[in-house]
């Protein structure tokens, strides 16, 4: 196929049955070791599509019958002070690598501008978020990435500057003794919490989105059942535990990482219980680190005081809306299943 001169003859058109073939031999081009990419059944899942038919989710650049870029949009629904709008997280943004520079990657975002609904994004690579910032995205603060460090080489990217690489065997060792020591000092600690089924803390999670002030993807039955309740190989059910108070964490591993999706303490004391779980947890499937996000300062100043350490940066979320919807919502509540990590 001759490589178009213009952007006249590509069209954007959402996957579907007839782009099955097409989208996975762009798949085999672009992610050639991710077998999952090529799966329809993944595919129509991860966007939320349906058995048969379009998948609206998942948007293509088409010329000639050959797919040449991708934008995922994965559709959600996002609240700001008692108000719903129709959103959709971009996600994997992709161009067949003869075909980049030649705006495709932007043509893919206009159409996604077209729908009457918040396009939202996450730590996009700078590429992308070079192109979404120049679409029209802004940015709006966010929650603070936590890490607890079971081997604390996984870390030491975040806290050692480059020009002290020489020293991170030495460094990694010191550090090591630190985190096992923490570690030992909130493990064995006795827990109210009790390991229950998603549907019992659907109840907890509606609570605590009601009393937020901040603008936030909607957990409602829905969006739980799509992406906690997980999906064949390509996604684990993702594990809950609550307390007697009402506290609640949504966790799982995923080597080499624990993740804590979604969380919710209402003390100090609540959250060493909460921690000491998911710790024993994460030492038992031998992942290497804990990670989880604090959408609070107070949830911060808990997790620093149980060793956590945090990212450099908040989590970047970036937005936009023909009506600035989330211009004046100040704060945006993330969580680790908001987007598709892990997917």
């Amino acid at each position: 196929m001759d490589k178009p001169s213009t952007l006249d003859n590509v069209v954007i058109v959402p996957y579907g049955d007839a782009l099955v073939d097409a989208h996975r031999e762009f798949c085999n081009i672009v992610w050639p070791g991710k077998k999952r990419r090529r799966e329809e059944e993944y595919n129509r899942w991860k966007f939320r599509g349906p058995d048969n038919g379009d998948v609206n989710g998942l948007l293509l650049a088409v010329s000639s019958g050959k797919v040449l870029g991708q934008l995922g949009l994965i559709p959600v629904t996002v609240t700001s002070r008692n108000k719903q709008r129709n959103a959709q997280w971009a996600c994997d943004l992709m161009v067949d690598p003869e075909y980049r520079k030649s705006g495709i990657g932007n043509k893919l975002f206009m159409n996604a501008f077209e729908r009457d609904m918040i396009t939202l994004g996450n730590n996009p690579s700078p590429r992308a978020e070079a192109l979404m910032l120049k679409a029209g995205f802004t940015k709006i603060s966010s929650g603070r990435m936590m890490v607890f460090p079971l081997d604390a080489s996984h870390i030491l990217k975040w806290i050692i500057p480059d020009k002290l690489n020489f020293a991170t065997p030495a460094i990694a060792a010191i550090l090591q003794i630190y985190f096992s020591y923490k570690s030992s000092k909130i493990l064995n600690r006795e827990s109210q919490f009790k390991e229950c089924r998603l549907t019992e803390v659907w109840e907890s999670i509606a609570e605590l989105q009601s009393t937020s002030d901040a603008a936030q993807i909607l957990h409602d039955k829905d969006f739980l059942l799509w992406r906690a309740a997980g999906f064949k190989q390509y996604s684990p059910e993702l594990k809950c535990m609550k307390s007697e108070d009402g506290s609640f964490a949504i966790h799982c591993d995923f080597k080499p990482s624990y993740n804590i999706y979604d969380w919710n303490c209402k003390t100090f004391d609540i959250t060493l219980e909460m921690i000491s779980n998911v710790i024993a947890r994460a030492t038992k499937t031998e992942c290497k680190i804990v990670q989880t996000v604090a959408n609070t300062k107070e949830e911060e100043t808990w997790l620093s005081k149980l060793g956590f350490v945090r990212a450099r940066n908040e989590e970047n979320i970036i937005h936009f809306s023909a009506d600035g919807f989330l211009l004046n919502a100040g704060q945006f509540r993330f969580t680790l299943y908001d987007t598709d990590l892990n997917l």
